[in-house]
């Protein structure tokens, strides 16, 4: 590849990643933060994951992924309303913590980004009798990551 065909990124992925699990290690100290989704969680935890992220050219040099970060808090799932309640503390001190983080000039480390909503849902890790039941709230981040390729 040649130096002007060298893509110009205005923000990576990695550099995105890092500046978020910097904030989600300050979430809450029960949370063990995990950088993607781990095999077998160490429950309470927080990890990520990219569900889509669909790319677009913007003109003749530049493109733009359209980047969905999924940050997920996972319990164990009970039917115990002290557990529950702190699945309900840890979704706060996170919107309390990413909120103003996003709301910046370059945010992440990224041309722009945004926090797009809040919801629950059960999964399961592992399988058989073996099989951790786990109740989630995910909070869906979308980035923009711009860079800019000469033509060669």
């Amino acid at each position: 590849m040649s130096i002007a065909s060298t893509p110009v990124l205005e923000a990576s992925l990695g550099t995105v990643m890092t500046h978020l699990i910097a904030l989600e290690e300050k979430v809450h100290d029960d949370l063990h933060v995990y950088r993607w989704r781990p095999r077998v969680p160490d429950l309470p935890c927080l990890w990520n994951w990219i569900p889509d992220a669909p790319f677009e050219q913007r003109d003749t040099g530049r493109f733009r992924d359209n980047v969905t970060i999924t940050a997920q808090i996972g319990i164990r799932h009970s039917d115990v309303d002290e557990e529950m309640a702190a699945l309900e503390e840890y979704a706060d001190a996170f919107r309390f913590l990413i909120d103003p983080a996003l709301h910046t000039i370059h945010p992440l480390g990224a041309k722009w980004a945004k926090r797009q909503t809040m919801r629950l849902l059960g999964v399961t890790f592992g399988e058989g009798e073996g099989a951790i039941p786990v109740l989630v709230i995910e909070f869906p981040i979308l980035v923009q990551l711009d860079r800019m390729i000469s033509p060669s």
